[in-house]
C-alpha cells in the first residue's frame, strides 16, 4: 500500500498492519486495501459496526454568514458617514479613493475563514487517546464531549480536531484503551517475582455491593508499584466460600497464582475465613486495627463528642452563625486565615480528632459567636475544653502513625512491630500529663486495646521477618529476645537451604558498611512514638559484623 498521507476519516477506525492489509481497531479483523482503496473498510464498518456509520463523513464547516455580515457592516457605516459628510462638505477625489480602498480591505476575507484544513488521521487518533485518558484519569463524565463550553474550548484550541461523541468513546476508544492497559499490567505482573494483594468490599449509597482487589509488587529497579486488578459489582452473598472463589478467579485470570505471598484485609470474620480457604498467608490491615482501637476509646467519651458535634452542626446549618464566626476570627486572629469547623464521620476515627483539634484551635471565636447569637447551643465548660485538648494529645500519636502507615511509596510491614510498641510507649508518656477524667479513661482504654491486639505481634512470622530484614531495625526492632532468636534461627535455616540448592555456592563479597539513620526527624511529637527506639539504636555499637547479622 502506498505510504501517502491518509485523509479519509475511515482510518480513525483502522491501522495498517502490512503492505495491502488494514486491521480494524474494534474487532481486529484484517481487511484488504489493495490499490489504496478504502471501499472495503467502509463496507466492513457498515456491516459490522453500524453505530459508527454516522461519524464516517464528518461534516464540512459551512461558510459563516456572520463573517460576511460583519465584514459588510463597516462598508455600510462608511457609506453613511460619506453621505452625512457630503451634506456639509463635498469630498475630494483623494477622500473618495481612501474610502473605496478601506471598504475593499474590510470586505476582503481570507480563505482560512471558510475552509478548515482537516487534521491528519495520526493526530486525530492521538488527540482521541489523550481525551479519553483525561476523562479516565480525572474521573470526568463521558458527557463532557457534548458540553457546549467544552466543545467551544476544543474548537478554539484546534478547529481541525473533530471531537468524538459518547458512543464512539464508550464503544470503540474505551475498550481499545482498556485492552492496551490490561496487556501492560499482565506484562508487569509476569515480570514481578512476588506479589501481595489487598482486598476489601463495601456497599455504595445505592445499596450496591462492590469488591476490589489490588496487587502490589517491587520492580527490578526497587520501585514499589500498585495496580487495581478488579473493582466490580458483587451481588453474591459475602460468605467465606463465595469470597474465596472470587479471589481465586481474579488471581487465576491474571496468572499470578504462584506469586501471591500474602493477602492484606480487615479483620472481618468472613474475610479472614475466605483468605484461610485460599491457602494464602493472611495479614490484618494495621490501619484498620488502629481504627478499631481508637473507636473503642471514643465510646467512653460519647457525651463530650456529641456536645462538640452539636456546636459544629449548628455553625454548618446556620449561614448567620457561620458568617459571625468568620468575622470574629478576623477580628480576634487578624494574622491567621479564618477557618471553618470540621464535622466527624462515624466510620473514620481521625475525623473526630480533626473535629476536636479544629474547635479547640478557634475556641475563643466560637465562644464569642455563641454568646453574641444568644446561645443557640450549649457551649463547653472550662473542664470540657481542657478535656478536648487532652483528648487531642492522646489521639495525636495515632494520627501520626496512621499517616505514616498509609504511605503508597514505601513498604510498611517492617514498621508494624516498632510502631505498635511506640504507640504503647506514647500512651504511657501521655498518661502522666493528663488531669481530666475523660482523657484518662480514653488513654486507659486505647492502651488496653493496644496490649490486647499487638502484645504478640513480634511472634507473627511475616511481621517478624520483615522487621528483622529491615536494615533500620534488625535486632533493635525487637523487645523480646525470644522473638528475635526464633526469627533469626528460621531465617538462617531458610538461607542455608537456599544456598545449598543453588549451583553457585561460592563466597560473595558483602557490603557491610552501615550507619543507622532515624526514620523521622527530631520533632518533639514524634519522640512519643520513636523516642524509645531511637535511644536504643543510638546506644548500639555499630560494626561491620554486627551490621550484617546474616
Amino acid at each position: 500500500m502506498s505510504a501517502r498521507r491518509k485523509r479519509s476519516s475511515i482510518w480513525l477506525h483502522f491501522s495498517v498492519v502490512e503492505n495491502e492489509k488494514a486491521q480494524c481497531d474494534i474487532c481486529n479483523a484484517q481487511i484488504s486495501v489493495r490499490g489504496g482503496s478504502t471501499s472495503n473498510l467502509g463496507k466492513h464498518i457498515r456491516s459490522k459496526h453500524v453505530s459508527l456509520v454516522d461519524g464516517l463523513t464528518p461534516g464540512k464547516p459551512s461558510i459563516s454568514s456572520s463573517s460576511t455580515t460583519t465584514a459588510a457592516e463597516p462598508a455600510s457605516e462608511a457609506t453613511q458617514g460619506s453621505t452625512a459628510t457630503s451634506s456639509q462638505m463635498k469630498p475630494t477625489v483623494a477622500d473618495k479613493v481612501r474610502t473605496v480602498c478601506a471598504v475593499k480591505r474590510q470586505n476582503q476575507n481570507t480563505l482560512s475563514e471558510y475552509v478548515v484544513r482537516p487534521t491528519s488521521v495520526t493526530r486525530q487518533k492521538r488527540l482521541n487517546y489523550l481525551l479519553l485518558k483525561m476523562i479516565v484519569k480525572d474521573m470526568q463524565p463521558f458527557s463532557i464531549v457534548s458540553d457546549e463550553g467544552f466543545r467551544e474550548f476544543c474548537a478554539a484550541l484546534d478547529p481541525s480536531y473533530s471531537l468524538p461523541d459518547r458512543k464512539m468513546l464508550t464503544r470503540e476508544l474505551l475498550p481499545t484503551m482498556y485492552g492496551d492497559v490490561v496487556s501492560k499490567v499482565m506484562t508487569a505482573l509476569a515480570e514481578a517475582e512476588a506479589i501481595t494483594l489487598t482486598t476489601d468490599g463495601w456497599t455504595s449509597m445505592t445499596t450496591e455491593g462492590y469488591i476490589a482487589v489490588t496487587a502490589h509488587y517491587i520492580t527490578d529497579d526497587f520501585v514499589l508499584k500498585s495496580c487495581i486488578l478488579e473493582c466490580v459489582q458483587y451481588s453474591e452473598r459475602h460468605t467465606a466460600e463465595n469470597l474465596a472463589n472470587e479471589l481465586r478467579r481474579c488471581v487465576r485470570e491474571w496468572g499470578i497464582e504462584k506469586k501471591v505471598q500474602a493477602v492484606v484485609t480487615d479483620s472481618a470474620a468472613n474475610v479472614t475465613a475466605a483468605i484461610r480457604n485460599t491457602g494464602y498467608s493472611h495479614l490484618f490491615c494495621f490501619a484498620h486495627m488502629l481504627n478499631l482501637v481508637v473507636q473503642s476509646g471514643l465510646r467512653g467519651m460519647k457525651d463530650l463528642q456529641e456536645k462538640v458535634k452539636a456546636i459544629v452542626e449548628h455553625f454548618h446549618r446556620s449561614t448567620v452563625a457561620a458568617e459571625k464566626l468568620r468575622s470574629l476570627q478576623q477580628q480576634m486572629r487578624p494574622d491567621v486565615n479564618a477557618v471553618k469547623l470540621k464535622n466527624d464521620v462515624v466510620t473514620r476515627w481521625n475525623s473526630t480528632y480533626d473535629m476536636f483539634r479544629r474547635i479547640y484551635e478557634i475556641r475563643e471565636p466560637v465562644e464569642a459567636a455563641i454568646a453574641l447569637l444568644q446561645k443557640p447551643v450549649d457551649t463547653l465548660t472550662a473542664d470540657q475544653w481542657n478535656a478536648v485538648d487532652e483528648c487531642c494529645q492522646v489521639l495525636r500519636p495515632f494520627q501520626l502513625v496512621t499517616t505514616e502507615i498509609s504511605s503508597e511509596q514505601s513498604v510498611t510491614a517492617s514498621k508494624v512491630i516498632v510502631l505498635a510498641r511506640g504507640l504503647m510507649s506514647a500512651c504511657d508518656k501521655v498518661k502522666q500529663k493528663l488531669k481530666t477524667s475523660i482523657a484518662q479513661q480514653l488513654v486507659a482504654t486505647v492502651a488496653e486495646e493496644l496490649q490486647r491486639r499487638f502484645s504478640n505481634c513480634e511472634f507473627h512470622q511475616t511481621l517478624a521477618r520483615a522487621t528483622f530484614l529491615d536494615p533500620r531495625f534488625k535486632k533493635i526492632g525487637f523487645s523480646s529476645e525470644s522473638a528475635f532468636t526464633a526469627v533469626r534461627d528460621k531465617l538462617k535455616a531458610s538461607v542455608a537451604n537456599t544456598l545449598t540448592s543453588c549451583d553457585d555456592t561460592g563466597a560473595r563479597e558483602l557490603d557491610t558498611t552501615h550507619s543507622f539513620q532515624s526514620t523521622t526527624g527530631c520533632v518533639e511529637e514524634d519522640d512519643l512514638i520513636w523516642g524509645d527506639f531511637d535511644r536504643r539504636a543510638s546506644s548500639v555499637l555499630v560494626t561491620p559484623s554486627s551490621s550484617a547479622i546474616i
